[in-house]
């Protein structure tokens, strides 16, 4: 029996029918189950120790702004970033080691990247392999099932604007969830203090961030 194999032109040049197409013929069976099956989000427990709240004062910023402290439109000061903030917040609070993962992404849920209150938040991150990491950007459906989840593990955010709490993602089969960290802030502490020059551990210094109360905290030094 002879497959046919067809080509992106056949496609109309639409690699997002392609992926669908590929993902389709697997064992996963469709491209949402393959989010679900392949996503991995932090552990309410882990997520409930933050309440919910953004870790540190960050957003994105202009490429050449990236590492500066300025004002927001409240007076209050953030970081100008790139991904590395929060996908900081992720690793260190899920107690990962960089090296020990590959062609994988953080990816936000909902798109705030220039609301302090969104963008370190464990429950608007999650892990996705790279090849599906897009879609949390692009493909409405997915978008949908990602914040679906969110809001059935975390509860409402208060950066969330709206989230259907039911449909699709109620009869998926979801992989389990990272282990829970019963200790966040003593991690991310032992964190930044073996990290002196990252950006993340910077901002906490002077503008503090969210176990120090929002108060600059010297105390994070490298050891």
């Amino acid at each position: 029996m002879t497959t046919t194999r067809r080509t992106l032109s056949d496609l109309r040049l639409d690699g997002g029918r392609a992926l669908e197409l590929i993902v389709a013929e697997s064992p996963y069976g469709s491209l949402q189950q393959a989010v679900a099956s392949l996503a991995l989000f932090s552990h309410p427990d882990t997520v409930a120790q933050t309440d919910g709240r953004a870790v540190f004062r960050i957003v994105r910023g202009p490429i050449l702004q990236r590492g500066q402290i300025v004002p927001l439109g409240d007076g209050k000061p953030v970081l100008l970033d790139d991904n590395t903030g929060p996908t900081d917040t992720f690793i260190w609070a899920n107690q990962f080691r960089r090296g020990t993962y590959n062609d994988v992404q953080f990816c936000h849920i909902w798109p705030q990247s220039g609301d302090p209150e969104a963008y370190t938040s464990l429950a608007n991150i999650c892990m996705l392999p790279a090849f599906l990491a897009k879609l949390s950007d692009t493909h409405p459906a997915i978008m949908t099932l990602l914040r679906q989840r969110s809001v059935d593990l975390y509860g409402r955010q208060p950066y969330i604007e709206s989230a259907e709490t039911s449909g699709v993602a109620h009869y998926l089969e979801w992989a389990p969830c990272l282990p829970p960290n019963p200790a966040v802030e003593a991690t991310m502490r032992a964190e930044m203090r073996t990290k002196a020059k990252s950006r993340t551990t910077i901002s906490a210094r002077p503008i503090g961030w969210l176990f120090s109360g929002w108060e600059p905290d010297a105390s994070l030094l490298e050891s």
